[in-house]
């Protein structure tokens, strides 16, 4: 059997960024759930929450979502988790992008300056 290997996959940032997602879900879930209730105010700064969380909710509660209130709390917070690590990992591999990018700039630049200075040093010696 093959086994899964990603290319400079960086686990702090995957980590952090699930960190980041979990604690900006459960605010969002509490907000959610107080307004479900009619218990939160019309100007309440907890409304910012909401789509958040609505966010955090998809792919598994848009795509199984029958499934995933059938199956009770353990399945619904158990789909909340995997969104949430769904999208540290897309958020890990577009930050490795970007450095990839980065880099691949940075060495171009050293390039260009070592030939250049190369050039000068040849162009120095033949005077």
């Amino acid at each position: 059997m093959t086994q899964l290997h990603l290319k400079h996959f960086d686990k702090t940032i995957f980590t952090l960024v699930i960190i980041v997602l979990l604690t900006l879900l459960v605010p969002s879930f509490l907000s959610v759930f107080a307004a479900e209730e009619g218990i939160l105010d019309k100007d309440s700064p907890w409304l910012l929450f909401i789509p958040i969380f609505e966010f955090l909710r998809f792919p598994t509660h848009t795509i199984a979502g029958t499934y995933i209130h059938i199956g009770g709390a353990f399945t619904f917070f158990t789909g909340l988790l995997l969104n949430c690590m769904l999208y540290a990992f897309i958020i890990e591999r577009i930050i490795w992008r970007i450095r990839k990018q980065f880099f691949k700039q940075q060495r171009r630049k050293r390039k260009k300056r070592a030939a250049a200075h190369k050039e000068q040093q040849s162009s120095i010696r033949l005077y």
